[in-house]
């Protein structure tokens, strides 16, 4: 790409994100985030492993900034996502770590489901629905019999990540950014 044409993209880019909405830039975020772990998993087969770096410490960085501007406060479904996107954030340090394809196929998965969730929500939204936010709406979780430890937390058969020893009610005040 040229000089002009990334100058180009990057005021494009730039502008897009100045006029988004809030919900927009989420969708953004997590639409991106989804993209960058698609990249990562070509650059694995190609063997491209800065690639797949560049590309999963990107994804990373989304997740970390969606925990980090949850609103807590807000209630069960926030410190339930909360702990989702933090599965994310630590599945692929872990996956970019170990070079492991398959947990980057289930970040994917789950990235996905994240991404779903929130264009379903915008979508209700955008009609006028009356938008129920319930932990069932959080992403499906691994079948136990593929559980994936990572960090603290693991996902379980409810539909909520929670951490591995204790309950949801206590998990949002242990939050473990750093992997």
């Amino acid at each position: 790409m040229t000089e002009e044409n990334q100058g180009v993209r990057e005021r494009y880019l730039e502008h897009m994100v100045e006029s988004a909405s809030p919900e927009g830039l989420v969708m953004m975020l997590v639409e991106g985030a989804v993209n960058f772990i698609r990249r990562a998993m070509i650059a694995h087969e190609k063997e491209r492993y800065d690639e797949l770096n560049t590309n999963l410490i990107k994804a990373q960085n989304i997740y970390l900034e969606l925990v980090l501007s949850l609103d807590l406060d807000a209630g069960e479904f926030a410190e339930n996502l909360a702990l989702v996107y933090q599965y994310l954030y630590n599945l692929l340090i872990e996956a970019n770590m170990e070079k492991n394809i398959d947990k980057m196929e289930q970040g994917l998965k789950v990235a996905e489901q994240v991404r779903d969730l929130w264009k379903e929500t915008i979508e209700k939204a955008k009609e006028g629905e009356e938008i129920k936010v319930t932990v069932g709406n959080l992403p499906d979780s691994v079948d136990p019999s593929e559980k994936m430890k990572t960090g603290v937390y693991e996902p379980s058969g409810d539909k909520k990540i929670v951490e591995s020893e204790g309950s949801a009610e206590d998990a949002p005040s242990r939050l473990n950014l750093t992997g």
